[in-house]
């Protein structure tokens, strides 16, 4: 019987029969004990027998009653089976409880499990039966009915959990959906608990309620909870290219929080890499593939139990989301996007300028062979002496157009190109050093008129510039005046105009094809920009070649040239977009033989990835961006998510730098120059009129306009390190990298010795606030001040405070400024052999401004709010780096965690995990400052200026 999982012994004295009927009978029984037990012995062999007639076998030879069945008399000392009081098993658990390890099978009894034998569970009729599981010695928790059981993934809801042994509120530990603790769960009764459904994926999940002596979860196929499913509302673009590799935007909701790693779909493969962006956008890097109209899919997958039913949705009722490869789509729209275009007619054309098509008269009327209407146009008369006296109609078998796309990098296709009779290329795009990848061979290179001025700058004989080789072809009705120019300048290169009813006739066929495209792919293309040389090289090569090969046309996605660093307006990408398609349709008809293009960089690495939902382990440590608390994360303002994975920073950041201007024009460092009269000209408001009539003005005293430089500071460098006190530090070695800075500015006295690996030793310039000037002049009183090197800089930034206009009396700010006056004079003479500037008021007050202005676009962004009462020195700092560096890297400014600025529970606990400072154990004084801001300031221009960098 010990092997049985609930084994007990039936004793009546816990029965309904017990009290004095079972009292009195012991008594007479103990008088005889010793016969009874003698008997017993004897009949015990016989006992078994009967029990086998009367009970049901059980493994190990156990025997066991169904107390539930009236009939069967119970003997002291029987085993018993009996119906679980806690969770009843349910009869088509679709996943039942392992045991060991592995999946125990189905008990063969519904309704009766093995346990010890105590009061029935009453039941009724009408009273759901679920439950599949139980662990721990106590009342497990019997789960019955849910208030809701479904809901959005991104969590809120509150559901009414309904059942049995949920036990005291104080017992009540944890409740569950999936693996997933509930948020701000609360206990009603014993029967009822409530809790807030936490962000998560997945349908059909058990609930599970944890006590402080057992767990008892639902069955979730009867009482389940099901977050739903994703709803695809716009995708962006639709189409892409065979090759794949190119980034769409799927829009629409439930695809999950951050640590969901969702997985996006086109017509049932896997894109290369799916981004979470947020609960309503992913970006999926398309799957090389073909077809047209596939369905497009999101699988929201979840953290935890790898055998998580996962959801996936695509669009909605009124429109199923659909994607198209661009070759597919125009090839199955081609006819009609060429309908009525002839293009063999422009073989009757002359496709360059000649002195027989305009015939002396300086000005031609000729017809457009698409449009039919006259193309008027003129010439100059200078340029009659140098045109060919008729067409130049050259024939080649087979024709290579070479592009500038970065798609080039990934193929090798320098030999092709080369085999190829003539070779057309664009603009000044080189082949030295990239030979392997775009051939050498240059037989016309095309120019627009942009790309004719630019050679025209350049030396006499256009060297480094030209091919050799190579004849120039100009395509524009206005490069008349670069035409002769080039002809002139350049007089042994062969210079081409092309025909300008020609390229009319191009433009016009351009347009009908570009009406037609937009209705089949319900798009509009931005042509700000007009068409490229690209198809002017397309046009020209179809009427002088019998193969064209296209290479490198296709400009849409990755790097934009494959020689160089050079991104584009969204406008030229468009128009690329545009001609590509209308190639493919000209491949479509046979005008084109084949279009090559390099494969997706980085596509065998994306391919890698799991093209279906795996384990992934759910995380609670919140990305050191939050605290844990209660089951769920409490983020940090400017991060979101369940874990704090979510930068709101990132998203917000160029919404709330726009229209800031931080272009600065005044003066640094306070200088002579900039007083007038007595006066230093401040920006307007910032004394918020403390003073009257005397304005927005700061005063200089005759003493401090002798120490102060005649001049602003003119000195520029290319690196700057401005370095914090942070504890932070020293969890990092940054002190060669630090030191190899042409700048490195450090604050208040913050030591080195000791600290080299940590903090570096270098320091050029070194920021002093109100506590430190007044140490330094007490030096001679027996302070130890320590200087640093002869030639550091010792800036003082708080000579006038714009601040303290928000909160001091007049009197106090007029008693402060006569201070910092008369302590800066001071400093200058006492110590002339040091450098002591102090940076301009106007400029102090300038970045003042700006620090309220960030602070307040920060609140608005709803990224937190920050109640210091100025900016920490760091801060100006910052921006007196951001007038005078090249690039700016900031170091050990991880924020002090100030409790008054933390929107959590009452009953956090919010510890520090760095010291204030990395040298000593001071502490801030409360509410000095807003740490969180000044990092949060530093970070936002990280992300969106590329010479600034942030370390912590």
């Amino acid at each position: 019987m010990g092997d049985l999982e609930w084994g007990g012994r039936y004793d009546n004295s816990k029965g309904r029969r017990g009290g004095r009927r079972y009292r009195r009978a012991r008594g007479i029984f103990g008088k005889f004990a010793t016969p009874l037990l003698l008997l017993a012995s004897f009949l015990l062999p016989f006992s078994f027998l009967l029990v086998a007639e009367r009970g049901k076998r059980l493994p190990h030879g156990a025997v066991a009653y169904d107390i539930s069945r009236p009939g069967q008399i119970k003997a002291e000392g029987d085993v018993v089976r009996m119906p679980v009081p806690v969770v009843e098993e349910h009869a088509q658990s679709s996943n039942p409880p392992r045991e060991g390890g592995r999946r125990r099978p189905p008990p063969k009894s519904s309704s009766a499990a093995k346990g010890k034998a105590t009061r029935p569970s009453k039941s009724t009729a009408g009273e759901p039966r679920v439950g599949s599981s139980c662990k721990g010695g106590g009342p497990c928790p019997l789960i019955s009915r849910l208030s809701v059981s479904s809901g959005p993934v991104a969590g809120g809801t509150k559901v009414t959990i309904e059942g049995k042994n949920f036990g005291l509120p104080t017992s009540l530990q944890s409740i569950l959906i999936g693996d997933t603790p509930c948020m701000a769960y609360e206990s009603v009764s014993d029967e009822q608990v409530t809790c807030t459904v936490p962000p998560g994926t997945g349908y059909s999940l058990a609930v599970t309620v944890r006590t402080a002596d057992a767990e008892g979860s639902s069955d979730p196929s009867a009482c389940g909870w099901s977050y739903d499913k994703p709803l695809i509302e716009s995708i962006e673009p639709t189409h892409a290219s065979r090759r794949g590799g190119a980034q769409i935007t799927v829009k629409g909701a439930n695809f999950g929080v951050f640590d969901s790693h969702p997985i996006a779909y086109v017509g049932g493969e896997a894109c290369l890499d799916t981004k979470w962006v947020s609960n309503e956008q992913v970006v999926c890097t398309v799957p090389p593939g073909e077809g047209n109209g596939l369905r497009v899919s999101v699988t929201a997958c979840g953290c935890g139990d790898l055998y998580k039913k996962n959801q996936t949705g695509s669009g909605g009722r009124d429109r199923e989301a659909s994607f198209s490869y661009d070759e597919d789509i125009m090839k199955d729209n081609s006819g009609g996007i060429m309908e009525g275009i002839d293009l063999k007619k422009l073989r009757r054309v002359s496709l360059t300028l000649n002195a027989e098509l305009v015939n002396l008269k300086y000005e031609a009327a000729l017809p457009n062979v698409v449009t039919g209407e006259n193309v008027y146009f003129a010439v100059v008369p200078e340029i009659l002496p140098v045109l060919p006296p008729k067409d130049v109609r050259n024939r080649y078998e087979t024709c290579a157009i070479v592009g500038s796309s970065g798609s080039l990098l990934d193929g090798r296709y320098g030999d092709a190109i080369d085999e190829h009779d003539a070779v057309f290329r664009l603009h000044n795009a080189p082949t030295q050093t990239f030979e392997g990848i775009v051939g050498s061979k240059t037989t016309y290179q095309v120019l627009s008129p942009f790309w004719a001025g630019e050679l025209l700058k350049v030396g006499e004989t256009g060297k480094n510039w030209v091919h050799e080789g190579a004849n120039l072809v100009l395509w524009s009705m206005y490069s008349q005046e670069q035409y002769l120019e080039l002809k002139e300048k350049l007089p042994t290169v062969p210079v081409t105009l092309l025909n300008t009813q020609f390229t009319a006739s191009i433009i016009s066929a351009a347009k009908v094809m570009q009406e037609r495209i937009e209705r089949v792919m319900g798009t509009e293309f931005d042509l700000t920009e007009g068409y490229s040389s690209v198809l002017m090289s397309v046009a020209l090569a179809m009427e002088t070649c019998g193969k064209v090969d296209l290479y490198g046309v296709d400009m849409r996605y990755g790097k934009y040239l494959y020689y160089e660093s050079h991104e584009v307006a969204t406008s030229t990408r468009e128009a690329s977009s545009l001609e590509y398609m209308i190639f493919l349709v000209l491949k479509a008809h046979g005008h084109i033989a084949s279009i090559n293009e390099g494969s997706s960089r980085g596509s065998a690495q994306l391919a890698s990835k799991p093209a279906s939902c795996a384990y992934k382990e759910c995380k609670t440590d919140c990305n050191d961006r939050g605290i844990f608390v209660n089951g769920t994360c409490h983020c940090d303002p400017i991060y979101a998510g369940p874990d704090c994975g979510v930068s709101r920073l990132e998203q917000e950041a160029t919404k709330i730098l726009s229209g800031l201007n931080l272009t600065y024009g005044g003066s640094l460092v306070i200088n002579r120059k900039e007083v007038n009269g007595t006066k230093i000209q401040l920006p307007e408001g910032i004394t918020r009129n403390k003073f009257g009539k005397s304005g927005d003005v700061y005063n200089v005293d005759r003493m401090l306009y002798h120490v102060i430089p005649e001049e602003d500071t003119k000195i520029r460098y290319s690196t700057c390190a401005i370095v914090g006190n942070s504890g932070s530090m020293l969890k990092h070695d940054y002190g060669h990298e630090i030191d190899a800075h042409e700048m490195v500015y450090r604050f208040n006295q913050a030591p080195v010795k000791g600290y080299e690996k940590h903090v570096g030793s270098r320091s050029t310039h070194e920021s002093l606030n109100g506590y430190w000037v007044k140490q330094v002049l007490d030096e001679r009183r027996g302070f130890k001040w320590n200087w640093r090197s002869r030639d550091t800089e010792t800036v003082v930034f708080e000579l006038f405070e714009p601040g303290a206009y928000g909160w001091k009396a007049k009197s106090q700010i007029i008693e402060k400024d006569q201070w910092w006056r008369q302590s800066y004079v001071r400093l200058k003479q006492q110590h002339q052999g040091r450098k002591i500037t102090a940076l301009s008021p106007h400029f102090v007050s300038w970045s003042y401004q700006m620090y309220r202005d960030l602070r307040r676009r920060f609140q608005r962004a709803k990224l937190g709010r920050y109640p210091g009462e100025k900016p920490m020195s760091g801060f100006y700092a910052f921006f007196f780096a951001l007038q005078v560096c090249d690039e700016v890297d900031i170091y050990g400014f991880a924020p002090w965690r100030d409790l008054s600025d933390k929107h959590l529970p009452k009953d956090s606990v919010i510890v520090s995990k760095d010291r204030y400072h990395y040298f000593d154990s001071a502490r801030p004084r409360p509410g000095s400052h807003s740490f969180d801001l000044a990092l949060y300031i530093y970070r936002l221009f990280a992300i969106h200026y590329d010479n600034v960098r942030v370390y912590e």
